[in-house]
C-alpha cells in the first residue's frame, strides 16, 4: 500500500558526487529536498556540506518552490542537531534556531541510523545522482552546474510517476497552495563571528574626556568586526574585509578624535591629574 503524503511538506539530505569545476575534479556536496505528495524537488550543489552551504540552500529551495514547506525531515545532522536529548527531543544549533525561526517552518528528525524515515529525499539523491550528475559534469563553476541542476529540476515538473495520472508539476500546485509565505528577504547565510581588532593605545579611549569624545556609534564599532563566509563556503567574502576595513577606519578616527580634543584640554589648561578626569 503507498503511503499517503499531505501536501506542505518537505525532506532535506545532502549527497555527494564528483564534478569537474573549473577544470578540477573534486568531490562536490549537494543539497536535496523533496516535497513527497507532488515529488517535486530541488538540487543544489556546493564545495562543502557547511552551515553557510545548508542555510543558502534553504533560501535557495524556498524560493524554487515558491514557498515554506509547513515542515521539514532532516536526518540528525550537526548543523542543524546540536546534540540529541531523551524523549526524542533535539538541542538545535543556534543557525537553525535562527534559520527556523525566519521562516517559521517545524522541524522533524529521523530516528538514528535510520535513512528509511526520510525515504523520498533519499530516493531525490539517487536519481540526482544517477540523472543529473552522469557523466561526470564539467562546469566553470558552481554556479554554472547550479544553474544546470536548476534546469534539470525544472524540466522533472512535467514526468508522470509511475502510479500517478498527474505529472510532478500538477500535483505540485497541491502544495503550492498551502505553503507559508516567503518573508519579505532570505535569511543571511553566513555564520556570523566575533572579532576583536588591534588598535594601538586603545586604554587611552576607556577613560575621562578622550571617551566623551566619541560618539555612541563610534564606542562600539571599532572594537568589533563581523566576519561574513560566502555561501559556497569557501572564503571569506569582500563584505568581511570591508568590515574590518571600516573598523581599522572607526579606530583611527576615534583616536584622532581623542587626541585633538586632549591637545585642546592641556593648551588651554596645562597638564592636569588625570584622576581627576
Amino acid at each position: 500500500m503507498p503511503l499517503r503524503h499531505d501536501a506542505g511538506h518537505a525532506q532535506a539530505d545532502f549527497g555527494e558526487a564528483i564534478a569537474v569545476i573549473g577544470g578540477v575534479e573534486q568531490k562536490i556536496h549537494f543539497f536535496a529536498m523533496d516535497l513527497p505528495h507532488s515529488d517535486a524537488g530541488f538540487v543544489q550543489a556546493y564545495p562543502a556540506e557547511t552551515t553557510e552551504a545548508f542555510c543558502d540552500a534553504h533560501n535557495a529551495a524556498f524560493g524554487f518552490f515558491g514557498g515554506v514547506p509547513r515542515s521539514v525531515l532532516y536526518d540528525n545532522t550537526k548543523l542543524a542537531v546540536a546534540r540529541i536529548l531523551g524523549d526524542d527531543k533535539r538541542q538545535r544549533t543556534r543557525v537553525f534556531s535562527e534559520l527556523q525561526s525566519h521562516y517559521l517552518f517545524a522541524d522533524r528528525f529521523g530516528r538514528p541510523g535510520k535513512g528509511n524515515d526520510k525515504g523520498k529525499v533519499e530516493g531525490l539523491v539517487g536519481y540526482a545522482r544517477r540523472n543529473f550528475l552522469v557523466p561526470i559534469p564539467r562546469a566553470d563553476s558552481f554556479d554554472d552546474l547550479n544553474n544546470r541542476l536548476l534546469d534539470h529540476c525544472r524540466r522533472r515538473l512535467s514526468d508522470r510517476l509511475r502510479g500517478h495520472g498527474e505529472t510532478i508539476g500538477e500535483r505540485l500546485v497541491r502544495d503550492k497552495d498551502v505553503l507559508l509565505a516567503l518573508p519579505s528577504a532570505p535569511y543571511d547565510a553566513c555564520e556570523k563571528k566575533a572579532s576583536r581588532v588591534e588598535a594601538p593605545d586603545a586604554t587611552e579611549l576607556t577613560t575621562g574626556p578622550l571617551l566623551a569624545a566619541l560618539a555612541p556609534g563610534d564606542r562600539e564599532a571599532p572594537g568589533r568586526a563581523e566576519l561574513a563566509c560566502s555561501s559556497h563556503g569557501l572564503h571569506r567574502t569582500a563584505r568581511m574585509r570591508e568590515s574590518r576595513a571600516a573598523s581599522r577606519r572607526g579606530w583611527v578616527g576615534a583616536l584622532s578624535k581623542g587626541r585633538q580634543l586632549w591637545e585642546d584640554f592641556v593648551q588651554q589648561f596645562g597638564e592636569a591629574n588625570p584622576a581627576v578626569l
